[in-house]
Parts: C-alpha cells; structure tokens; sequence
C-alpha cells in the first residue's frame, strides 16, 4: 500500500514535472522532439516500485514470521545499542541516503557556482539597449559587392534616422553567434610557413560604427573611419588583444602588415588595437580575431546589424525589421533579438543543469533528513522503557538526549564522510561543465557537508527533544 501510494504521488508529480521542462528548458534541450511521459520509462518506474515494495516488504515479513523466542528474550527492549541489528541495518540505510544526498548537493552546488560566475563574466561589449536583426542577401540577387555594400549601407542610413536610435552598425558575426569566417595570415618579415601550416585566425568583416555601437573600448591606435570604406582606400585592420598577446608579445602591433588569405595578396596595416570580445559563448575565452572594412568582398551574404536604442530595444524592434524590408521587399529578416537575451540564450544550457541538478539536491536533501527522522523516531520509541529506567535511576535531560543525538550523530558523520569522498570522484565528469571553478571545489565541499549536517542534525533534535520529556512512570510500564 505504502509503495502504491508513493507510485501515484510520483507519477504525479513526474506529470507536472514534464510540463515544467516544456517551459523551462533550452530550445536545444526540446529539439529531440515532443516532451511527453514515456510508457515505457513508467512501466520501468512501476516495475522498480514493485521490486522494492516486495524487497523490502519481504524481509521483516519472513523475520516476524519466523521468531527466535530464545534471542528475542535475550535483546529486551531494555538492553543497550547491542541488541538492536535491526536498528544498525536502519542506521546503514540512512548512511547510505546521507551518501547519496551530499554528492547530488555537492554537484549542483558546483553547477550553481559556475552558474553565478559565469552571470559576471565581461563579454567585451555593453548589451545593454542594443537590438539584434540578421539578415541574408540571395547571392542571385546580389552577387557583386558593391550590390551588397549599397543595400546595407542604405539600411544603416534609414534605421539610424528612426527615433530612439543611438547607432548602428554592421557584421558578418555578432558576438555569442559562434559564427565567424576564418583565413590563414602570415606576418611580413617573418617566415613564411610551408603550405597548410600557415596559422588562423577568425576574420569578421563591420562597418565604421561598429565598435562604438557596440561599445567594444579601443587599447591601442585608431577605429576605422570613411577613408577605409573608400573604393581606394589602404587596407587595414584592427586586431584585437588576444591577437596581439599570441602574436606580437614583444612587439609594437600598430603599422605591423599581415597578409590574409591568398599567400599573394596585398599586405594589410594593423591601425588598431580592441579588447577582446566573446564570439563562441561567455565559457570560452576570446579567440585571437581580425576585424575589416565591410566592403561586399569575401564576406558572406549573411549580416547582422546592430543597433543601440535610447529606450527599450525591443520597442523599436518593428520599425527595423520594416526598413530592411523598405530597401528589399522581399529581404527576409530573422533572429531579431536583444542582445541580453542572446547573453541569457547562451546561458540557457548552464542554467537548466544548475536547475536541474539543484532540484534534485533538494529532494535528496528532504529524504535525507526524513530518513534521519525516522530511524531517530524509531529509536526512541524502540527504547522508551530504557529511558524511564535511566531517568527513574536519575539521569538528566542532558544525558538522555546527548544518547539520543549520538546514534543521529554517527550516521550524519559517517554519511558525510563518504559523501564527501564519493563526491570528488563523481564531480570529476562535470569538469566540462563548470566554468571558473574546479570540480574540487573546497568552498562548495564545505557548504554542501554543512548544510546537510545542520539538516540531518535539525532532524535528530526533534525525536531527541522528545525523549527528554519522557515520563519515567509512563515509561516503566510501556511495552
């Protein structure tokens, strides 16, 4: 009956539980298909459940079917911790629950941890107001660069005129898209590496506001102004400083000339140096990167604007969306979005696991507890009359819940321990996971032994409390 119960209760808690994940988990968590209770996930749970019910149901069912009257009038109720195997069995169960408990809190301690740091990392830009619209040209249709640089150009021109608008800018790949075109480069005055050995380095093609809309601060040299998007005008780039770190460490990067690509073409001048953006995902540090002159040439049709609002960006998101449109009817626009909520969907992976793992150390953490109450509870009423004894014969409160609390005591302790040591090796296979953290934390070990230790000890006082109230006349004639 007990087991039938607890069956429902589960299946309906599992019901809403697949509802929550509809709506809380991230969009590449739902691609697997349609979320909905598995017939045969259920027919594994109600099997497990009868397995348990007869396991576990059998055992002291054979026992007190079959008694010992010589051992059972040896271990009266009133002789000590010695007579109670029953009572170690118990005890070893809830030990192996405190186990279990402190690795699930260990896990999503770590997870939630990563989580908050990851919360603080710098992107390398300011996200806030600051609308997101891509965008891409049919290479039919525009197959010249110049057909590419007039379109866009006349997009940036209408949209930075709309109310409300800051800027904006273009490129081939915001930040967090984990998107970027790539080319080998060579150095001038250094040797040239032997064919296929030739380093890469991701390449992102903007327009001039670029770096001022999305506010991305400049360390070194100057940010690229009209002369650089003249039909005549030097080829330059802006580097940013994880490339200058990689490559020139001990070297001045301004007016150093890199070649891109074809081993043939024409020399590039370095005329700046930008702080490093977060291209791949805020867990990732900022790759070495290239930044050119959008021009249409050796860039995709695909682009991405960038625009920086006064208000709300989501208010001009519709205006937009109908001046790219305005300049081609038939344009199609997509991925329209703030850049907080593109920092929010990267982080969409990381915060259902912290999510996740954090709810089932909670339920581990409540089993773990009503386990410590139960064998506690039971231990005192197993021993009740041993306790009128003790206190008819003159033992203090102190006395009786001090031996009550022992017995919670050493199983908490015991629990502990190899939670603690079964959690360093388990967390090992979340290393991948974590960000900015190890998988050994000390500071998440530490605070998941004594939440769970303040938690089981909290469970132990309540039936130890209990016990010091017991009447000594009441308790000499209980059975």
């Amino acid at each position: 009956m007990l087991a039938a119960l607890g069956g429902l209760g589960a299946l309906l808690i599992a019901s809403g539980g697949v509802r929550l994940l509809r709506n809380y988990a991230p969009a590449s968590f739902l691609q697997a298909g349609h979320l909905e209770l598995d017939k045969w996930a259920l027919l594994f749970t109600f099997g497990i459940t009868f397995v348990t019910a007869l396991l576990f149901g059998a055992v002291p069912a054979l026992r007190a079917s079959n008694p010992d009257v010589n051992t059972d009038l040896k271990e009266g109720r009133v002789l000590p911790w010695r007579g109670y195997s029953q009572s170690k069995l118990r005890a070893a169960l809830v030990t192996c629950e405190l186990t279990l408990a402190v690795v699930l809190l260990v896990a999503s301690g770590l997870l939630i941890r990563s989580l908050l740091l990851l919360s603080n990392v710098d992107p390398g830009f300011d996200a806030t107001n600051l609308l997101t619209v891509s965008t891409a040209l049919p290479e039919s249709k525009y197959a010249q660069p110049a057909q590419r640089t007039a379109f866009f150009e006349r997009v940036l021109q209408e949209v930075v005129r709309l109310p409300g608008v800051r800027s904006a800018a273009l490129t081939s790949s915001l930040p967090l898209t984990n998107y970027a075109q790539g080319a080998a480069f060579s150095v001038e005055g250094r040797p040239d590496p032997a064919s296929g050995a030739r380093p890469m380095v991701p390449i992102q093609h903007v327009s001039q506001a670029y770096f001022t809309t999305l506010k991305v601060p400049l360390r070194e040299g100057r940010l690229f102004d009209e002369r650089d998007f003249t039909p005549r005008a030097a080829h330059v780039v802006i580097a940013n400083r994880a490339f200058v770190q990689r490559y020139f460490p001990n070297d001045d990067p301004l007016g150093k000339r890199i070649r891109l690509g074809d081993p043939n073409s024409q020399w590039r001048t370095i005329v700046g140096v930008v702080g490093d953006v977060r291209h791949a995902s805020l867990n990732h540090e900022a790759e070495a990167e290239i930044y050119v002159p959008y021009a249409g040439q050796d860039a995709t049709s695909t682009a991405m604007l960038a625009v920086r609002t006064d208000t709300d960006p989501r208010s001009l998101a519709r205006a937009v969306r109908e001046e790219v449109m305005a300049a081609d009817a038939e344009q199609p626009v997509f991925a329209v979005s703030t850049m907080e909520q593109r920092i929010a969907d990267s982080m969409s992976g990381t915060r259902f696991n912290a999510r996740l793992l954090g709810f089932f150390g909670f339920v581990a953490l409540v089993l773990a507890s009503v386990g410590v109450y139960g064998v506690i509870a039971y231990f005192v009423s197993q021993r009740t009359h041993e306790i009128g004894i003790r206190v008819a014969l003159g033992a203090s409160s102190r006395d009786v819940m001090g031996m009550v609390m022992r017995q919670g005591t050493v199983m908490t302790t015991a629990g502990l321990a190899l939670g603690l040591g079964g959690a360093m090796f388990a967390t090992r296979y979340l290393a991948s996971l974590l960000y900015g953290i190890g998988a050994s934390d000390p500071l998440t070990l530490a605070s998941a032994a004594i939440t769970l230790g303040a938690v089981a000890l909290a469970a132990c006082y309540v039936p130890a409390r209990r016990a010091t109230r017991v009447d000594p006349l009441v308790a000499l004639r209980y059975e």
